[in-house]
């Protein structure tokens, strides 16, 4: 029974009929040439619930996560809804400030060491961080929308052509002086990451770096060379982790282009398939947000749309995308994904959610949500076809691994569901399952037969018990018809 290509990314055309694959809730990870299969696909984490913000005032039971921050006195700092929390290694949660402006926009913060600074859109808030002392300093700039730490400083943008930097070590002093104008495009600098010890300030339609000087009036040199003509088209898309910055880019050549940083340069990640998912949504992808995090040797990007209901993940370490979701288990509907910040802290992975005041963990070993819906992990293959001649399908089998179910419970019995399409993807058949085994029974084999003819079919393949799922590769069985 040959082998067939199985195992890819989520690549799906401008017509379905070319490609289309999809990878749900699955990314591919290579096995660097020490496996059986170069690549397999793998379940995505799931989550739990470490902390419930719920009965906390000035948080409803349908406030979100807007801001996550792992301060250097080695505490998580988290918003959700009108409350700055700060999440103990104990586990326990204590209130320290209300945030009453502007309590819709995500909270951007960062410290020096002695104070943590807030800032919205309205207002910019110090909080020392060795008793929670709140101050209010006096600035120079309106309506301050992102900070960073560099060089010993605070550095806030306010969506204006200008940056303003703190005084050495002192979050509570912001001079009329200390402030400079982005020098190679006069658009408005809309997001800012720090990436190798270096500024990047990025406009609507380009970016420069600078780096740390040791002139007082100017501590934020440009760097020769680093000036580009892309620019970020989602302001909070940008994102920078393991010496990379990734985000969503405009120029005035066009939009909904991912990329990520290569020196100075900008290096195109995203296909044409994911950049034909975003212009059909043209100026609203303005909204989109992006995160990052690190587990298993994986870098991932996640690229949530808001109009498309979609997230994208890209790997780093495979250069692929694939998608997660969160699952409507009333209407079965696959929605974006909840989790909208994640930052490593107490040696765990800690999520914000977006849909409920919940601090969620994210690991591998979890294969449900932190409510218990199911994770549903979905692949469709490539298009198989031969010369586009009939094909007679009489064995389709997935290689993944089985013997995975639970000990009681839903998934103690795990099942793989099969559908075909035979028009591209347009249309599926009825679904058909088969056991992926009851716990230990490792020789278990997803198999289906007498499958009927076409001359060009996609498989689809779906897991919803929560069991470890790792799929290694698929065989199909067919004989060639008369081209006809």
């Amino acid at each position: 029974m040959p082998l067939v290509d199985f195992i890819s990314q989520t690549y799906e055309s401008i017509s379905k009929n070319v490609s289309s694959k999809r990878t749900l809730n699955l990314y591919p990870e290579s096995t660097e040439g020490e496996g059986k299969s170069n690549l397999i696909l793998v379940g995505c984490a799931g989550t739990t619930e470490t902390a419930d913000y719920s009965g906390i005032s000035g948080v409803s039971p349908t406030s979100g996560c807007r801001g996550m921050h792992y301060a250097s006195n080695n505490i998580l700092y988290v918003v959700y809804g009108g409350a700055l929390i700060k999440y103990l290694p104990n586990g326990l949660s204590v209130k320290i400030l209300s945030l009453s402006e502007n309590s819709g926009t995500r909270v951007s913060m960062a410290d020096n060491g002695t104070d943590l600074v807030l800032v919205d859109g309205a207002f910019l808030k110090t909080i020392r961080l060795s008793d929670d002392i709140v101050g209010t300093p006096t600035v120079d700039f309106v309506n301050p929308t992102e900070v960073v730490y560099l060089g010993r400083r605070l550095v806030v943008i306010n969506e204006s052509n200008n940056f303003w930097w703190s005084d050495i070590d002192d979050a509570s002093t912001w001079s009329a002086l200390s402030v400079a104008s982005a020098e190679t495009n006069p658009d408005n600098i809309l997001a800012m990451a720090v990436k190798d010890g270096e500024l990047w300030l990025m406009g609507e339609r380009s970016y420069e770096v600078r780096r740390v000087d040791s002139d007082p009036n100017n501590p934020y040199s440009l760097v020769g060379g680093s000036a580009n003509q892309i620019g970020v088209g989602a302001k909070y898309s940008l994102t920078s982790i393991a010496d990379n910055v990734f985000w969503l880019g405009s120029s005035v050549a066009g939009q909904n282009q991912v990329f990520m940083s290569n020196g100075y340069s900008e290096q195109r990640i995203s296909n044409h398939a994911l950049e034909w998912e975003l212009d059909k949504y043209k100026a609203n992808t303005s909204s989109a947000f992006g995160f990052s995090y690190q587990q298993e040797g994986h870098t991932f990007y996640y690229l949530t749309i808001p109009q498309a209901d979609k997230t994208f993940g890209f790997d780093l370490a495979t250069g692929m995308w694939h998608e997660r979701s969160t699952r409507d288990a009333l209407k079965n509907i696959f929605h974006q994904w909840a989790v909208t910040h994640c930052a490593f802290a107490y040696g765990r992975i800690l999520c914000g959610n977006g849909e409920v005041p919940k601090l969620l963990e994210l690991s591998l070993d979890k294969y449900d949500e932190w409510d218990g819906r199911p994770i549903v992990k979905l692949h469709q293959s490539p298009v198989y076809f031969t010369d586009y001649k009939q094909l007679y399908h009489n064995i389709f089998e997935v290689d993944i691994e089985t013997g995975v179910g639970l000990q009681t419970g839903q998934g103690s019995r795990p099942e793989i569901m099969m559908q075909y399409s035979d028009d591209g993807g347009h249309t599926w058949s009825s679904e058909r399952w088969t056991s992926l085994g009851n716990i230990g029974k490792y020789r278990t084999r997803a198999i289906w037969r007498r499958l009927g003819r076409s001359r060009e079919r996609v498989y689809r393949v779906l897991v919803s018990d929560p069991v470890k799922v790792v799929m290694i590769g698929a065989k199909l069985d067919y004989s060639i018809g008369a081209n006809k």
